[in-house]
């Protein structure tokens, strides 16, 4: 009996455990590939992780983040193109909720903002911390900050948009360009 009980597990558990490893495996190469160093947007890494089952939705542990909210994060857009193009959820957030549309924004990434709302991504969502992308992109003193600030307001973002607590992007932010832009964009024409 216990000789046909074993069998029966051999043959019949033992393929899901291989093929769970191997998921497994491939879902690290997945992510791996999208956590890389920003300069490095390896597109056939990922087909080639997909290729071995990987999950194209699997979220990394400690972050959360799936591999599109992480290749959003890095500025990797022939990833997030792939990613979108193939049906990956731009809807899951990482471990505090945020979304890529947040991330392309926090980050400075105006070309992946770009792409977001041209496949139509809410580039006006709110988070449930009351903030916007476009309040997260002035926060951020560097250049790509202000150019994703300016894409956003293009897309059609008020630039005075209040978050949850009234404060506009005039309140919050100390990047020079971006108030000169606010100021630019919001005053009445004589």
């Amino acid at each position: 009996m216990h000789t046909l009980l074993s069998k029966v597990i051999i043959i019949f558990l033992l393929p899901l455990l291989i093929n769970a490893d191997g998921k497994s495996e491939a879902n690290s190469q997945l992510l791996a590939a999208c956590m890389s160093p920003k300069g490095e947007d390896d597109v056939d890494a990922i087909r080639a992780a997909l290729k071995l089952g990987a999950d194209i939705n699997v979220q990394e542990e400690r972050s959360g983040q799936t591999c599109l909210m992480a290749a959003v994060l890095r500025g990797k857009i022939n990833i997030v193109r792939l990613l979108v193009k193939i049906g990956a959820d731009h809807t899951i957030g990482e471990r505090q909720g945020y979304t890529p549309v947040h991330g392309a924004a926090f980050q400075g990434r105006p070309d992946v903002m770009h792409f977001l709302n041209q496949v139509g991504l809410d580039v006006n969502d709110v988070h449930e911390d009351g903030f916007s992308p476009i309040h997260r992109a002035c926060w951020g003193s560097e250049p790509k900050h202000t150019d994703t600030f300016k894409a956003l307001v293009k897309m059609g973002t008020d630039p005075l948009l209040k978050s949850k607590d009234g404060k506009t992007c005039l309140d919050m932010t100390n990047n020079k360009d971006i108030i000169e832009f606010i100021e630019l964009v919001t005053t009445p024409e004589l």
